[in-house]
């Protein structure tokens, strides 16, 4: 009898014994399994915007659109002012009567299309800022996979609060408000890619 109970119970000691082996294997591992920090990077918006080479080339397309405008505006004007001085110089009342009519559609007009041509000057900046803004999204994606940065935050911090005299907002509530709005107050310059997507980008855009 005293045989049969031993040799219920070795089996069973072997079988804890194993199990707690097991056990005993696989709570270190799972200790030491920990979550992976996440790799940071910064980049300064402003002095990305200053140093891509595709940012002053649509500067300078706008330059060139307020130009036109410009020139347009000062012959219309210039023509104008050449009907007064015919109306000044005229005699016959029916010729004044036409001119005075002429002047005041042209005013009329080049009010209109002035109004406008600024209306489709400020579509045409929002254009090619969004279209920017997408490249600088696009190049920073590519950069963050290749270095394997896994969050890129905008950083203000080197942006120092400032508040304009004439504004009816109080100095006070202006810097308060700026202060408010910020989204990083410190980090370590070894995080900073600006210039890294910089030189990207402006590769990328060259090479068009």
């Amino acid at each position: 009898m005293t045989s049969n109970k031993l040799w219920i119970i070795v089996p069973l000691v072997t079988i804890m014994l194993l199990f707690g082996v097991i056990m005993g294997n696989q709570t270190p591992a799972a200790q030491t399994i920990a979550p992976k920090e996440p790799v940071l990077a910064a980049v300064q918006i402003e002095s990305l915007f200053d140093g891509l080479v595709q940012r002053a080339e649509a500067k300078a397309e706008i330059d060139d659109l307020k130009d036109e405008i410009t020139a347009e505006r000062d012959a219309r004007q210039a023509a104008i002012a050449k009907m007064e001085e015919e109306f000044r110089g005229a005699a016959d009342p029916d010729r004044q009567e036409e001119l005075v009519d002429t002047i005041t559609l042209e005013k009329l007009k080049l009010q209109f299309w002035y109004q406008e041509a600024e209306a489709e000057l400020e579509v045409e900046k929002a254009l090619r800022l969004q279209h920017i803004y997408m490249k600088i999204s696009e190049a920073i994606g590519e950069l963050a996979s290749a270095q394997g940065y896994d969050l890129v935050i905008l950083d203000d911090s080197a942006q120092e609060p400032e508040f304009d005299r004439d504004s009816r907002i109080p100095g006070q509530v202006q810097i308060l408000q700026q202060i408010a709005s910020r989204k990083v107050l410190y980090r370590n310059p070894a995080i900073d890619i600006t210039n890294d997507l910089i030189t990207r980008m402006n590769n990328k855009f060259r090479a068009r």
